[in-house]
């Protein structure tokens, strides 16, 4: 393994909690249970991808429920509902750094939530190079097209050319780990630190 590739939401920063998102729904008027579909479903993969803006995102979840939304209130509660950071995988990333490994970060996120989420975490930048959005790319994991661009990109990083097998990619949905092992690169489903921590050393 010469260099490492990781998700950042569920790893680095926790998944939006069922309370935080009761608030959206409440802040949008939509039942949480209704609001789900619309949000989660396939408007949340093109918003990710940068297909459609805020502005569209929430046109459709308005449409579906049939509840008149601001989407620019929405959006804020969207931001206003994103998790907390992560300390210890924080201070796990900090020592990989250390340690020389190159550190890439590939995430599924609309472009209006970029600007927010680096600039409460400067440390995403201070540790992993590249950095790839989703919606910068025009693409969004689990698609094949986005683990090239993001293998591309890390052998620039690391100096030389990398090959999938010298990547290990860290995400929490099964899906995309499997999308990237079948593509030849090293996978680990993220649950917990700890066997994060084994599968690293143990390659």
């Amino acid at each position: 393994m010469h260099a490492l590739l990781f998700d950042l939401f569920g790893l680095f920063i926790s998944e939006q909690s069922r309370t935080s998102f009761e608030t959206l729904a409440r802040t949008v008027g939509v039942e949480p249970d209704v609001l789900l579909p619309a949000y989660r479903g396939e408007n949340r993969v093109e918003y990710d991808a940068g297909a459609i803006g805020s502005r569209e995102y929430w046109a459709r979840i308005s449409a579906e429920t049939g509840v008149d939304i601001d989407w620019q209130a929405a959006l804020a509660a969207d931001l206003a509902a994103l998790g907390v950071k992560d300390e210890a995988m924080v201070s796990f990333a900090r020592g990989l750094n250390r340690s020389g490994l190159t550190m890439g970060m590939l995430s599924n996120i609309p472009c209006d939530f970029v600007g927010w989420t680096r600039w409460h975490n400067p440390w995403i930048d201070e540790l992993f190079d590249p950095v790839l959005f989703s919606c910068r790319l025009r693409l969004a994991k689990p698609d094949e097209e986005v683990f090239a661009v993001a293998l591309a990109r890390l052998s620039q990083s690391a100096g030389r050319k990398l090959a999938p097998e010298d990547v290990l990619f860290v995400d929490d949905s099964p899906k995309n780990v499997e999308a990237a092992k079948k593509l030849g690169f090293l996978g680990h489903c993220f649950e917990n630190l700890e066997a994060l921590s084994a599968k690293i050393e143990s390659i």
